[in-house]
């Protein structure tokens, strides 16, 4: 009784683990441009705060 307990409770929240995660890769395949931009911004951050 434990074990299908335990069984159906990991499998709950392996499905909650693939339905609410996502990857970088993912996302810049999905919006081309992204990375450039992101990037650009964070090279801009960096010359104004003086961060290496």
């Amino acid at each position: 009784m434990w074990q299908a307990l335990f069984t159906a409770i990991l499998d709950w929240l392996t499905g909650l683990v693939k339905t609410q995660t996502q990857t970088a890769g993912e996302d810049v395949v999905a919006k081309p441009g992204l990375k450039d931009g992101l990037n650009k911004r964070l090279d801009d951050w960096k010359s104004r705060s003086g961060a290496p």
